[in-house]
């Protein structure tokens, strides 16, 4: 690099970095938030293009018989990757988070300008591509040494797969059908998405048909007469559809939102197999049998034959358990029926499930609506967080006075316990705000990496909820849903915190993506464990007062409520998915609603509305229940029969953790159970054997 690019490398990099230092905290990158204004974003976004121009043009200028990994992959990993990709990072956080919508606005509009020039400056350069090449080939006729490092040797062969799987390899003939391939994928999936997201399907029942739904749900709904009678015109939002599916006593008010519900948006059906079509086209241009082949080739399973294999051998397992469960649902509809005088025909319908369940858990899990009093939010934080020092040997020490982007959002440094390293930060971002992205999630702010004198960049999170905000009348209290899902989070931030990668493409959360909810969901165990209910619990009247024991209990066996039918929902799905994207020739007589009744009788329970299946989780709707059945394994095999506090257990998980991305996610686990992972734990735990 020269001496000029050196000088302005350094001039943009300071600007790009916007950290403010803490004085108690000066050892670590504290992001200034106060920077991010409007303006502030834009300059950002315009440095940041400016910045990877500069590095794009030195890259492209280098003479092919000096590509070497130092003069080509460094100045990627280094500068593109590393470097500034934060920016990137926080500019896509600020398009969810903040409640000023002009921020998110401008957020959107800046990222979606940097994508535009990295897809046609960086991504699908054809020069730089050559350039990663010449780097390979270089070193085969032994003009260049390959790199030891064994992360640097991962990051060679990752920036080139990377490149080579956008098609930069093909022919010109080959890459124009690509690109005309890809833009008709892009409208299709948007039209696709377009016709759920605008759908606004509505229906009009008369109260008596709606017996049952409260009336403070019906309150908001268009009331208006219909036959004489009272009646609400009912959306089938979220919320419409949910509460009559679980609470409307009327079986054809039940089944007529379900069938209508189902014949939504029918042009899609077209459209999806217009989708799957393309997707195999691409495929076969990249030389795979089938787009499944395609996307699962550097996942843990590797080839569709895998997951088929795992997901049919899980079905035979759960089909029985599942049965048992729906004859126990169907005692309950008996009973009704007969309470009603309505004739009882022994068959359990697709809009059965959810309004049974709810009286099943009524009835055989009467748990006290108030258990929230015990779980006060900042509480039970200190109170997980406190488990996790002692279980992964860190401390999380609170940031005074953070400086953040809204006044309640906390900001917490990890450090270990033993060496006191700082590990890294992660800030809390809880509590409801409106025009604030209203579901619970994790965002990545910085990937962390060794910077060129081999000092650490640290990572940097943020888990995002939106839980009742306290008042001056009531506190904020917390569900046991909510508790699982603060536990699930903090799963996601200790896999990017604790990551000890060189190059950032290799934290941890960058792993294959059969693996990634691996860690969140096995810290969801803790939150199902009785005595971790009541370690974590508080009084918010009496600080000493815990839930007591048999409560605590009765809230964990819920867990297992319907478990045999929710996850066969999840391997339907998953088999659907599978099937839509393994074919491996085109024919006019693909038809996805074929697959979907065909798989409806195969599996038994269904769901029909499935809008998730051409977004990103093609061909690996799959990796939740994959990371279900691994995250048992880790639980039950080593926590929980060596003890769920065992800090020597709990260093042996961190130290697979600390591996980041680089290393196989089946090698890691390997190691850490000490064989090959198996399905045994996922199915004890289900108490499934004895339905074999």
């Amino acid at each position: 690099m020269n001496i000029l690019l050196i000088l302005f490398t350094l001039a943009i990099l300071i600007s790009l970095s916007a950290t403010k230092n803490n004085t108690e905290y000066d050892i670590i990158e504290l992001i200034d938030w106060s920077v991010y204004n409007k303006e502030g974003i834009k300059e950002k976004a315009n440095d940041y293009i400016l910045f990877e121009s500069k590095i794009i043009d030195e890259i492209e200028n280098i003479p092919d018989e000096k590509c070497s990994f130092d003069s080509v992959i460094v100045p990627i990993g280094r500068y593109i990757q590393d470097k500034i990709n934060s920016i990137k990072l926080i500019i896509d956080f600020l398009k969810y988070v903040p409640t000023d919508n002009d921020i998110r606005e401008v957020a959107t509009e800046a990222l979606f300008e940097i994508e535009k020039f990295e897809n046609d400056n960086y991504k699908n350069n054809k020069i730089i591509f050559h350039k990663i090449s010449k780097v390979l080939e270089n070193i085969k006729t032994g003009l260049f040494d390959e790199p030891e490092d064994h992360e640097d040797k991962a990051l060679l062969n990752k920036i080139f797969k990377d490149f080579k799987k956008r098609g930069l390899g093909l022919s010109k003939e080959d890459s124009d059908e690509l690109n005309n391939l890809k833009k008709r994928l892009s409208d299709l999936t948007n039209d696709f998405n377009q016709c759920l997201n605008e759908d606004i399907t509505s229906f009009t029942f008369t109260e008596k048909e709606l017996k049952g739904v409260p009336k403070n749900i019906l309150q908001y709904y268009e009331k208006i007469k219909k036959n004489g009678e009272v009646a609400y015109n009912i959306d089938f939002d979220e919320l419409g559809y949910k509460v009559i599916m679980e609470q409307a006593r009327n079986e054809n008010t039940r089944k007529v939102t379900r069938e209508i519900v189902d014949q939504r948006c029918k042009s899609n059906v077209d459209i999806l197999k217009e989708i799957a079509i393309i997707k195999l086209k691409i495929a076969n241009l990249y030389g795979y049998k089938s787009h499944s082949q395609f996307r699962l080739e550097n996942n843990m399973a590797k080839t569709p034959e895998t997951v088929f294999n795992f997901l049919n051998k899980l079905k035979e397992k759960i089909q029985p358990k599942a049965k048992e469960e729906i004859q126990k649902l169907l005692e309950y509809k008996k009973i009704e029926k007969a309470a009603l005088n309505e004739t009882y025909d022994g068959t359990f319908n697709l809009w059965d499930f959810e309004y049974y369940r709810k009286q099943l858990l009524r009835k055989e899990y009467p748990l006290n609506k108030n258990i929230n009093v015990y779980y006060p939010v900042n509480e039970v934080i200190k109170e997980i967080h406190n488990i996790y020092e002692k279980l992964l040997s860190i401390k999380i020490k609170e940031i005074k006075n953070p400086n953040v982007w809204s006044s309640d959002v906390r900001q917490f440094i990890v450090s270990d316990e033993i060496t006191k390293d700082i590990i890294g930060t992660f800030y809390t971002d809880i509590f409801y705000k409106q025009g604030k992205y209203d579901f619970t999630s994790s965002y990545i702010l910085e990937y962390g990496y060794k910077d060129e004198n081999g000092n650490r960049v640290h990572p940097c999170g943020v888990i995002v909820s939106n839980f009742d905000k306290p008042t001056s009348e009531n506190p904020a209290l917390l569900s046991h849903e909510d508790i699982i899902d603060y536990f699930h989070e903090l799963g996601h931030i200790f896999h990017l915190l604790l990551s000890e990668n060189k190059w950032s493409k290799f934290n941890g959360w960058l792993s294959e993506d059969d693996f990634t909810e691996t860690p969140s969901q096995l810290l969801e165990y803790w939150a199902w464990e009785p005595q971790v209910l009541v370690k974590i619990s508080h009084h918010y009247k009496n600080h000493e007062e815990k839930i007591p024991l048999d409560v605590a209990m009765k809230m964990a066996e819920i867990k297992n409520c319907d478990i045999g039918i929710n996850i066969l929902y999840q391997i339907f799905y998953s088999l659907v998915d599978l099937k839509l994207f393994s074919i491996e020739k085109e024919d006019e007589d693909f038809n996805p609603n074929e697959i979907w009744n065909s798989l409806t009788k195969e599996v038994l329970m269904v769901d029909t509305n499935f809008d998730h299946i051409v977004n990103e989780y093609d061909s690996i709707y799959y990796s939740y229940l994959w990371g279900q059945v691994y995250s048992a394994d880790m639980f039950y095999s080593q926590f929980k029969k060596h003890g769920i506090f065992n800090t020597k257990i709990g260093r042996k998980y961190r130290n697979i953790l600390k591996k980041g991305s680089s290393y196989k996610a089946m090698d890691l686990l390997e190691e850490f159970l000490n064989r090959y992972p198996n399905d045994n734990a996922f199915i004890e735990n289900l108490d499934l054997s004895s339905s074999d």
